[in-house]
């Protein structure tokens, strides 16, 4: 089910983007500066090298007591990261997002950064597409709305 609304006409185009170097203690200063719940994490040629969600700090850190000022991002993010081109339609970023149980997707041009889609970035212009998503989400889970 094509909507013929592409990626690159609803994706954030200046991403909040890090270095692996980065502490967590930075990380989670810059997320609640610049008020997002995930960072992309990408080298100097603009190359996405991992993400990381607000969900990490809680599971990956704070949890196994690390120490925030000194341990790097690079240590927690997610390094397979699900990627989806600007050309491509929303249906398709919503089903990636669903299939894989995310709710951002860095978007790319061939190996280059351009920008984030995200779960609120779709539900701002597709709600219905949105509602799908939720509902194929909580079914996987077998949750319960």
């Amino acid at each position: 089910m094509k909507t013929g609304v592409k990626v690159m006409d609803i994706m954030t185009r200046n991403p909040v983007t890090i270095d692996r170097s980065t502490s967590l203690k930075k990380c989670a200063e810059v997320m609640s500066e610049r008020d997002v719940n995930s960072l992309i994490v990408k080298n100097d040629i603009n190359r996405v090298l991992g993400i990381v969600v607000d969900e990490d700090f809680v599971r990956k850190a704070i949890a196994k007591n690390l120490d925030c000022e000194h341990v790097e991002v690079g240590e927690i993010m997610l390094k397979d990261v699900i990627k989806i081109e600007p050309e491509r339609d929303i249906y398709d970023a919503i089903k990636l997002m669903g299939d894989n149980n995310i709710r951002q997707l860095p978007v790319v041009d061939g190996h280059k950064l351009i920008g984030l889609v995200t779960i609120k970035d779709i539900q701002k212009i597709e709600p219905a597409l949105f509602e799908i998503l939720s509902e194929g989400i909580m079914l996987r889970k077998g949750g319960k709305r």
